[in-house]
């Protein structure tokens, strides 16, 4: 897990005064996790295949590992596995 100081400034900005010391009385000296954005797939094989579908459209592994919330080298490591899988279909 990366930590990363963000500045009070950009948060009270963000969500505003008022919750910002309501976070800050509630939670102060601790450290927040935000997860990532939601995952808009209802499975991984839905994710995996819209990975692949992307890929073959032409997006780069950069874009498509931001889209999703992967890392690059996971993305590469599905549009392997998925070339295999296809491939072993069409025998």
């Amino acid at each position: 897990m990366n930590l990363v100081s963000i500045a009070h400034d950009y948060v009270i900005e963000v969500i505003g005064e008022d919750k910002f010391n309501e976070l800050c009385e509630k939670y102060a000296g601790h450290t927040l996790y935000f997860p990532k954005k939601r995952n808009p797939f209802n499975t991984t094989n839905e994710r995996n295949e819209w990975i692949f579908k992307a890929f073959m459209s032409g997006r780069g592994y950069e874009f498509i590992a931001n889209e999703v919330g992967l890392q690059r080298d996971t993305v590469i490591r599905i549009i392997k596995e998925c070339t295999k899988t296809k491939k072993e279909s069409l025998k």
